[in-house]
């Protein structure tokens, strides 16, 4: 059995007009589980209530879900076709990102029977495995080539059949894509309510330099960073630790809520299936807009919220940089998302953690959205991924 990879952290903070808060759902492409925890709030429960999205479910070859994902029209972001498989039984895994590229991340024999162009995965244990990605934008390829593509896919296809794989299980958010027959699956969320905890009244400020003078500033920094995402993820967890009357033996557990806090009522909703982008990008831009209004009945509920991502870990797309997405990348090359190996186990989590901008009366709204720090994000991927080296 394989160890736990190693995880890397990185750790950003901004004003709410930043890009990475408005690119939340299109750089994180294949989510399978999408947590909210917040300081109950009516408001913000009920805008996040009434959204239900869908997805689909059927079995497939990998060369029907290829012809079907040539006739999409790529050029309508909202209903823009993608596909992973579910959870995988070998080596061998795919993905269809909503850019319109099918992904193939596959073994040295695959790779060699197949005939397709790939590069090589750079971590050691892993040297062996491909990435090849294959644009499905009408007039991206010749005729000749999509002949090799749809060749080298039914070579694939019928090495699985020998071996006695079934057809591919796959989920699929349907663009227009003509797979028939499958299962249409809502995705209603789950909600979790919790009294008398302890909840975090927290701030948010830039990270110092580490080359300030006062050197316990950063380590303060990190501190406040690691208590707040502590408490948001047990929080989710729904830990009895957090309850104000909790009374564990010290000698068993300790916890501390962060400082300052109060005692009130936290509100966990969450949705699980593969949830499209444009609905990622809906719940952290209701959470960014619809914060301020239900913050504004009273400063001393100090409103935020919390979302929580947690991607398909053996998708082999499973973030696109912001640069990805300018004009152009979408029908290029030099689009590609970065690698990664596909694991069940691979790590690629992000929690963002939203505090709605304060407003004095003496600074305009463009002014505090451009000077005040509202949000911070940490991201956890594995150390076979290549998003930041």
């Amino acid at each position: 059995m394989e160890g736990l990879e190693k995880r890397r952290l990185m750790v950003n903070t901004g004003p709410s007009s930043s890009p990475s808060l408005h690119q939340f759902g299109v750089t994180h492409p294949f989510i399978q589980q999408l947590d909210v925890v917040f300081p109950s709030s009516d408001d913000v429960e009920m805008f996040l209530s009434i959204l239900e999205p869908t997805y689909h479910k059927g079995e497939f070859t990998l060369s029907e879900l290829y012809e079907n994902a040539l006739t999409v029209d790529w050029a309508h972001e909202e209903h823009t076709f993608m596909a992973v498989p579910t959870q995988n039984d070998s080596d061998d895994t795919w993905c269809v990102d909503y850019r319109g590229f099918l992904t193939l991340s596959v073994s040295k024999p695959i790779y060699e029977r197949i005939g397709l162009v790939g590069k090589k995965l750079p971590f050691k244990g892993y040297a062996e495995h491909h990435v090849i990605r294959i644009p499905l934008r009408e007039q991206i390829e010749s005729v000749a080539v999509r002949a090799r593509q749809k060749a080298a896919l039914k070579i694939w296809d019928d090495i699985r059949a020998e071996a006695g794989y079934p057809k591919w299980q796959v989920l699929h958010c349907n663009g227009g894509a003509g797979l028939t027959p499958d299962e249409l699956k809502p995705v209603r969320p789950q909600v979790e309510r919790y009294t008398d905890v302890h909840i975090p009244i927290p701030t948010i400020s830039p990270c110092p330099s580490k080359y300030d003078k006062d050197g316990e500033a950063l380590d303060d920094w990190n501190e406040n960073a690691r208590e707040l995402f502590e408490w948001v993820g047990m929080a989710a967890l729904g830990a009895q630790r957090l309850k104000a009357n909790d009374r564990v033996d010290p000698y068993v557990a300790v916890y501390e809520p962060p400082a300052p806090s109060r005692i009130g009522s936290a509100t966990h909703m969450s949705w699980t299936g593969l949830l499209h982008p444009v609905f990622v990008q809906t719940v952290a831009t209701i959470n960014a807009s619809s914060s301020p209004n239900a913050a504004q009945d009273s400063t001393e509920q100090q409103m935020f919220v919390s979302v929580m991502s947690h991607a398909y870990p053996w998708s082999p797309v499973s973030y696109i940089a912001p640069s990805a997405l300018e004009a152009g990348a979408k029908s290029s090359v030099s689009g590609e998302a970065p690698l990664r190996a596909c694991r069940i186990d691979a790590e690629d989590t992000t929690c963002l953690l939203f505090i709605p901008p304060v407003h004095d009366g003496m600074t305009t709204d463009e002014d505090s959205s451009e000077s005040e720090c509202c949000w911070m994000k940490v991201e956890s991927v594995g150390q076979w991924d290549t998003r930041w080296g």
